[in-house]
């Protein structure tokens, strides 16, 4: 119920933005997760990359990908990054789990789609957390791909404009 709300409440654009340094946000994210998840890495600069946005849907947005590469493999390494490309910060989670498959990949985004048909909300969640990760990132100007290849893991990258 929650994420149909924070939908219904992105698409009237009823998001505050600030300057958010992505650095800085990863680095919380990665204390906040890596005594739960010790197969989490980081590779994030010490410089500022910062962008114009809302930490708290940022924050959920990383928490939504990361929460998903984990449940796909408990035992595989993830990797939270971090760069500047040209006027663009650039974040990536990436996992070493069992992969995507092909077929799947054009509807990641789509509300309410799920991957495993038989997943119930007690196992496998709504189909509604990837769809809220693209409308954040829409709002925040920025976009999103996924690569995937079965049996070698999944890799999200963000891009948002540098401020």
């Amino acid at each position: 119920t929650e994420d149909l709300l924070l939908l219904a409440r992105l698409e009237g654009h009823a998001e505050k933005m600030q300057q958010v340094n992505m650095g800085l946000l990863l680095e919380e994210i990665f204390e906040d997760l890596s005594p739960l998840h010790p197969l989490l890495k980081k590779k994030i600069p010490q410089q500022k990359l910062k962008i114009q946005g809302n930490p708290d849907s940022l924050y959920r947005v990383l928490l939504n990908l990361l929460d998903n590469a984990f449940k796909s493999d408990t035992q595989a390494e993830v990797l939270l990054s971090c760069w500047r490309q040209e006027q663009e910060v650039l974040v990536q989670v990436q996992d070493q789990g069992p992969g995507i498959p092909a077929v799947h990949l054009p509807h990641l985004f789509e509300r309410f789609y799920r991957i495993d048909s038989d997943r119930n909300r007690n196992s496998g969640g709504s189909g509604i957390g990837l769809a809220l990760v693209a409308e954040v990132i829409k709002l925040h100007h920025g976009s999103i791909q996924v690569h995937s290849q079965e049996g070698q893991g999944t890799s999200f990258l963000l891009r948002f404009p540098l401020v």
